[in-house]
Formats: structure tokens, sequence, C-alpha cells
């Protein structure tokens, strides 16, 4: 069937594939990854019916056509510990049964039992070239991971709302948006992308999974990563990077509309360095491992920030970092401002920015704060505040 002298690659990407893979369905054929042999290669492939993962194995020599579906998991932890030079793999098509060996079986055989490559999910692929999605956008890969790491985390995880779930993505011109919200905080970015198929004037709007934008992010590896989204296809989404692409459903329904709680009046502006800002959060949180509220009090005339939390069985914990600068407007009332925040939003946040500064906007104690960035200007976050006791 096939072989290969890049053990440890293949048994790389074989466990990447079998995590897609659910260990428990009622579809038997979902625990399986599907080998694929061709004459112009092989190709591994796993599914979950919502998200659908597949692999070009470059470095795999294709000995005849043939395919069959191996346990993901115990195939995985089989390659995974397969410490001879070769790996190859024998089928016998009639029992559906492989026969892995490190080329002549002298040292090391296994014979694993699988199935009908027939009753694995069919799925046209942009890398096998037998699917041709509508629209293609490129988008650059470390700005996609950045964008990802500063938006998913806003997506909610409770499948209650499932639509809160997702992150919202919009392409208008050469831009895509991203924007995910839980209803306590929203983040959003965007990025530039270059269409491969069409006027740039098309707009393409998905709410696609955050877990999945995640999982995409973390499996890329070139400069560049494809989008394909294609109507006939119904609610699916391509992504394609190198020799992997990963194919998932997208959230049903609209998605809200979140302009209405960005803030729009700036009466107090504080700029702030964020490496100190993140550091201080990061032991604040140490004393407010039970409460997780943390206070912030911009002093105008000090131009200062003090962080403090409170622990009854812990104790407390204050942090006083001075700031670039403090600007505000008649609004603001008083010589200074307390609100309170959640530690952990806050921290993943402003952790998540690049960047020497960072501007916090706020109005009042029981306004949401608006976050954004010096750096990337299309950047922004906004987090509700928690009531102080």
């Amino acid at each position: 069937m096939f072989s290969t002298a890049h053990v440890s690659k293949f048994s790389a990407d074989f466990g990447k594939v079998a995590k897609f893979a659910p260990t428990r369905s009622t579809l038997p054929v979902l625990g399986y990854v599907l080998v694929d042999a061709r004459e112009e290669g092989a190709y591994l492939s796993a599914t979950d019916l919502e998200q659908t993962i597949l692999i070009r194995l470059d470095d795999v020599k294709a000995e005849q056509p043939g395919g069959i579906c191996l346990p993901a998991k115990t195939a995985a932890a089989l390659f995974s510990m397969w410490d001879e030079d070769v790996l190859s793999v024998e089928l016998e098509q009639r029992t559906m049964k492989a026969t892995i060996t490190d080329g002549n079986g002298s040292k090391s055989r296994a014979e694993l039992k699988g199935l009908d490559p027939q009753e694995f999910p069919p799925y046209r692929s942009m890398l096998k070239g037998d699917f041709k999605p509508e629209i293609v956008y490129t988008v650059n890969t470390a700005e996609f991971k950045a964008a990802i790491e500063r938006v998913a985390i806003c997506a909610s995880t409770d499948e209650a709302r499932p639509i809160l779930t997702a992150v919202h993505v919009v392409q208008k011109g050469d831009q895509l948006t991203l924007e995910a919200a839980d209803g306590f905080r929203l983040g959003r970015d965007a990025i530039t992308v270059t269409p491969s198929n069409q006027k740039i004037d098309r707009v393409f709007s998905a709410c696609i999974p955050a877990k999945a934008m995640i999982e995409i992010s973390k499996l890329a590896e070139e400069e560049m990563i494809q989008i394909g989204f294609d109507s006939r296809e119904g609610s699916q989404v391509r992504f394609v990077s190198g020799n992997v692409e990963i194919s998932t459903v997208t959230v049903e329904g609209n998605y809200p509309d979140v302009d209405q709680i960005i803030p729009k009046r700036r009466p107090i502006v504080a700029t702030i360095p964020t490496r100190q800002f993140v550091s201080a959060v990061k032991r604040a949180k140490v004393v407010a491992s039970d409460t997780q509220i943390m206070r912030l009090s911009l002093n105008f005339g000090t131009k200062t920030a003090t962080i403090r939390t409170q622990s009854e069985e812990l104790g407390n914990q204050t942090e006083v970092l001075n700031v670039e600068k403090i600007d505000t407007t008649s609004e603001a009332n008083g010589a200074s401002i307390d609100i309170g925040f959640n530690l952990n939003f806050v921290s993943q946040i402003v952790g998540s920015l690049g960047g020497d500064t960072f501007e916090i906007v706020l109005i009042e104690p029981t306004h949401p704060a608006l976050l954004a960035s010096e750096k990337n200007p299309h950047w922004l976050s906004v987090v509700m505040p928690m009531q102080l006791l």
C-alpha cells in the first residue's frame, strides 16, 4: 500500500489527524482515520461531521492505490512508539486488515483490523483538487494567528447560546474582520486578505466555531493560509495551509450587533505600559484565586494606576503603576475613578497584546471599558465591569 522512511513526521501527522476523531460516536467509523493511498501520494483524514481534517503525506511512497480506515487512537499510539527506520503498511482488501512492518517484518510487525473506506463520510477537498470553492481568500498566517489569539478568547463556551461560541468573520474589500463576544467581553481585530478567484467587492460573512479557528491556528505552518467558501456546499468553510486542510461547519443564526456596546465617548483615556500591567495582574491573581475580582483605580493627578485584589482567606495585594498619560474631558467627575474587572478576562486580553502600551477608555464604574492598542489600530476589546463591594 505505502511506506515511508520519514517515520517521525508520519507519526506526527497521524497524531494531528487522530485528534479530530471523536472517542464516542453513534457512527463507529468516526473513531477511525481514513488512509487513502493514491498514485500521486497518500492522504490522512478524520471527521466528527462538524470538523474535517485532511493531511497530504508528501514523504510517503504509495506503492499501490488502496484505502482503509484505521482505529484512530490505537494506530496513533502505535505509530508514536515506532522506532524503526522504515514504516510500511500493507492492506488486505478482502478482510480490511492492515499489516504494519519495518519493511521486511524482521523486527516489528503489527496487524490492525480496519473498516472499509466506503463507510467514511464523503469529502471533496481543495488539496486533492476535486473541489474548487466559489470564493477563495489568502491571508498571512502570522497575522491570522495573532488575530485569533486576541479574538477567540472572547468567545463563549456556553453551548446554550451557540452563536456566541463562534468567531464572526466578515470580509469587506481587502479587510477580514474577526469578532467574538460572550456577553462579558468583546474582542475585534482585522487583517488584510487577497482574493484568489473573484473580485474584491464580493462580501463574505460567516460565524465559525471558535474552537475550530483555534485548531486551524495551531496547525497552520506555512506562510499563507487559503480560506475557501462555497454556498453549494452549505454552511462550510475550508482552510488550507501547505499540506493541511481543515473544514468546519458554520454556526447558524445572525450574530449580534456588537457595535452598540462599544463605547463612543472617551471622557477618561489612560495609556498604560503593557508589560508592567500584565506582570502586576499576574501577581494580583495569586491572592485573588478565590474571587477573581480586581479593583482598578486611576488617579488623574498622580498619573498612577493601582490594582487591588482581596481575599477573605488569603489576604490582599496592591500594585501601583506609573501610566504614561491620562487624558480627561469635562465629563470626568472628580480626581480619580475606581472600577472592578474580572481578573482572568483582563489578563487574557492584555496578555495577548504586543506593543509597549495600550489604552483603556473609561466612562463610569458601571459602564463597559474599552481597550485599544496604539500598535494595532484594528484591534479593540470591550470588558464589562464587575460590582465592587
